[in-house]
């Protein structure tokens, strides 16, 4: 059923820079700010096909916890064929089977989400699904099925190719564009069976073979077996990197078509190969060979290496293949290497280390047996059963440091703040249900009281007022604070005390954790107060309607009196760094590199009277399509300073806002984006470091949509010193974007600046290709010649080391 086409060939650059220096940099790619790793998660098709349900699917959010592999960084559930209904609603909205998934799509994303996980889900480019649904193919209702996507809140869109109507790249743009309007972050994945050359700046990543099927090779008429699958990929590495990667397709480890050997192959190469790991399996039973396969965090770790290169093949001699994947950087001294046994017996394989870009001692570590092997020099030998595959770490010159075997920890359920109350009607309705299913759990807040009435509940959630988990003061004059968890009034009570008080107008910072039965309780991310036997947890409470942060269920308790900010709660237990980290963010230290850092942007003064806030640049030019970035800057002199309340304005029909992301210094509560033209801050704190120091407190990257010149407001309604005085307030500043078709940097003209405009400078440079540039675009720092420099820091803002040029 797919139409399989010839791969069109790409013309790759490669620009020499000094002698003996090259430098390969990825193909143009989807910028949408996603899958910067290889993604992670588990797919429905390879061991249920068609046949999926709404109470299966959930079974398997829930294994994704249980068996750890949320953990180690499988985090998407992706539903594949079959999920819809045989027809279309009645204002032509694609819609679940009523049949097999009885509450909606809306709901089951919503169970996905409570776990931790991304919901991934399945469309095709066609008229029907490859299942052969009626009107289930997204073919003219692209906007129409992405807006669907958005409002229930998927994350992922696997886009398949059968029952095809018109030109292919046409139907996959068309998706790609819906999928940027529709108001939801969605990483695209395109299965159309085969690479070509349109579909890194399309997709975040894209099927470079038929299915794949649970053999070792001989595949079917329709699908491959694992060691096609490999060579299918193998001369595709210059395609990949962050936001874009080849796939292979699915994982197909214990589903029991393969040996141990060749399942920890699939593992071993498509960690090689930087591919996306979908477990295929049924993960609700799985034995412990599969797990230990699935979760080996060092093997993990090479395929979530932050550089994103693919490896290469070294070698190859009569069955025994050398792959290397260089980590941390292309040019550096530790390499990722595989050694794949291809024959029916066991074979001795030799790495030899120049081959790799290594040279003296080298130090070996094997990551299946999770030992270090020792150091060795000039190579490696290892024997390798048959269809096996040894997975190594190889580092040269000074130890390095060793790579993280874990990933990055997922994002809180619930997170806002400030709430500002006022003691009296003022309180915040969490969600419904929010507690529903929680076992292990954190809650962490920050909080400026401006009172402290006897028995104020900061946050309370629970079904009536004999059910219900607090934080909250002490009666009493001593305000010491304390959480518990019970069921019924003070019988079966379980809590945590904070020994230090509670003064009135203090910034304190509070975080529970709960990890079985072991609760702890944090001030200022400080351990003070521990229960071993915490055995109730907010599951026990059911399915709880009244959530609230600054009042209590009990109706004779006063509502809270001051600021609740940074409110997070978790499915999970953090790590005691995790919470020092929400106490007290750690500064982000930038490493320097090889590339010649410009000259910075003058920061401006702030005249007396005016805000310590402000924009650096305050203005800047860009062109259509671009994406830049505007630095919100603090001038924090010599003193601790936080902010309250500032609200930043733009015009929403010149400007997009891609994201808004904590700076370098301080720490960032919320931001959202909820109304057209506002990004709404709650506030920050940053400590100084200095007279006239400026720090770096929040990042906003925008998209320049139409030409036009945007004004860019900032407008803060409180400064408050380390001591909690205020030191301004109501104070604003103005700035400016304009955006043109003609663009310093955009060397070719087509409105973005991105690798082909540092490309077209470079090649201009070595004189390979004198082509035509837009008039002084390509001279970027202004000096008047155009050479390496231009291109390096054209590439520099490709990657965003920096905002802008002269």
């Amino acid at each position: 059923m797919k139409n399989v086409k010839t791969m069109v060939s790409r013309l790759i650059f490669s620009v020499v820079i000094m002698s003996g220096f090259f430098s390969l940099i990825q193909a143009a790619a989807l910028n949408n700010g996603l899958a910067l790793t290889p993604p992670m998660g588990w797919n429905s098709w390879n061991v249920f096909h068609e046949n999926i349900n709404e109470t299966q699917i959930k079974q398997i959010a829930d294994a994704m916890v249980s068996s750890g592999m949320r953990d180690a960084g499988y985090i998407y559930l992706n539903l594949d064929d079959n999920w819809m209904a045989t027809s279309r609603d009645s204002n032509g909205n694609l819609r679940a089977d009523p049949t097999r998934f009885p509450s909606g799509m809306k709901a089951l994303g919503d169970y996905i989400h409570s776990k931790g996980l991304k919901f991934g889900i399945y469309g095709d480019r066609g008229t029907m699904t490859c299942a052969g649904v009626p009107q289930s193919g997204s073919y003219g209702n692209e906007q129409r099925d992405a807006n669907s996507f958005a409002s229930w809140g998927v994350d992922y869109l696997k886009y398949d190719n059968c029952n095809p109507v018109g030109d292919q790249q046409t139907a996959y743009v068309n998706m790609k564009n819906a999928l940027a309007s529709c108001g939801r972050p969605i990483v695209f994945s395109i299965c159309a069976w085969q690479f070509q050359s349109w579909m890194p700046s399309t997709g975040n990543l894209w099927r470079v073979s038929d299915d794949i099927v649970d053999r070792w090779d001989n595949g079917t008429s329709w699908g491959k077996g694992i060691i096609e699958c490999i060579d299918d990929n193998r001369n595709l590495a210059s395609y990949a990197g962050p936001g874009g990667w080849n796939d292979p397709d699915m994982l197909e480890i214990g589903n029991g078509g393969c040996t141990t050997e060749e399942y920890r192959t699939q593992m071993s190469m498509w960690c090689i190969m930087a591919a996306p790991l979908l477990a295929g399996n049924d993960i609700r039973n799985m034995n412990q060979t599969t797990r230990d396969i699935l979760l080996n965090t060092e093997a993990i770790a090479v395929n979530q290496d932050p550089a994103g290169i693919q490896g290469t093949r070294i070698s190859s001699n009569n069955g025994l293949e050398v792959w290397s994947k260089p980590l941390g950087t292309a040019n550096g001294t530790t390499k990722a290497v595989a050694l794949l046994n291809r024959n029916g017996s066991s074979s001795s394989i030799t790495v030899d280390f120049a081959s790799i870009g290594l040279s003296g001692t080298v130090t070996v570590r094997d990551l299946w047996a999770k030992v270090d092997r020792g150091s060795f020099t000039g190579s490696y030998t290892m024997t390798v059963p048959s269809h096996g595959t040894g997975m190594l770490k190889l580092s040269s010159g000074p130890p390095a440091t060793p790579a993280p075997t874990t990933v990055p920890q997922q994002e809180p359920i619930w997170s806002g703040g400030p709430y500002t109350l006022n003691g009296s009607s003022d309180y915040v309705d969490l969600p419904d249900n929010i507690t529903t299913d929680l076992q292990d759990f954190s809650i962490a807040c920050r909080v400026n009281l401006n009172s402290i009435p006897d028995w104020v509940r900061i946050f309370d959630f629970g079904g009536d007022t004999n059910i219900f988990m607090m934080l909250t003061p002490a009666s009493g004059t001593t305000g010491n604070p304390y959480f518990c968890i019970t069921l019924t009034g003070n019988d079966g009570e379980q809590g945590l005390n904070g020994p230090s008080a509670l003064p009135t107008g203090s910034d304190q910072h509070f975080a529970i954790t709960k990890s079985g039965n072991t609760a702890i309780f944090y001030i200022n991310g400080q351990e003070v107060d521990r229960n071993n036997n915490m055995t109730l947890k907010p599951a026990d409470m059911g399915n709880t309607t009244n959530n609230y942060i600054g009042r209590s269920q009990w109706t004779n308790d006063p509502y809270l009196s001051g600021v609740v900010d940074d409110f997070v709660l978790y499915n999970r237990a953090i790590s005691p760094s995790e919470v020092a980290d929400l106490a007290n963010p750690p500064e982000i230290t930038i490493q320097p590199t090889d590339t010649p850092t410009p000259t910075p942007t003058p920061t401006p003064t702030t005249p007396p009277g005016e805000c310590n806030v402000f924009f650096n640049p305050n203005n800047s030019t860009q062109g259509v399509n671009s994406s830049f970035r505007i630095d919100v800057m603090v001038d924090s002199g010599n003193q601790e300073l936080s902010a309250y309340g500032f609200t930043i304005t733009y015009n929403e029909t010149i400007l997009e806002v891609v994201e808004v992301e904590e700076g370098s210094e301080g720490f960032v509560s919320a931001a959202n984006t909820l109304n057209p033209g506002e990004i709404i801050v709650s506030g920050f704190d940053t400590s100084g470091t200095g007279p006239g120091s400026d720090l770096q407190v929040l990042v906003i990257t925008f998209n320049a949509i139409a030409e036009g010149t945007s004004p860019l407001g900032l407008f803060v309604d409180k400064l408050v010193d380390g001591g909690t005085n205020t030191i301004g307030t109501a104070c604003g500043i103005d700035g400016s974007v304009e955006v043109t078709t003609a663009l310093r940097g955009d060397t070719n003209g087509d409105g973005a600046i991105d690798i082909v405009d540092a490309l077209l400078i470079a090649q201009y440079y070595v004189d390979l290709d004198p082509s035509p540039f837009i008039a002084g675009n390509a001279d970027t720092n202004c000096d008047g010649s155009i050479d390496i420099i231009d291109a390096l820091l054209v590439a520099q803002y490709y990657v965003e080391l920096i905002s802008q040029f002269c």
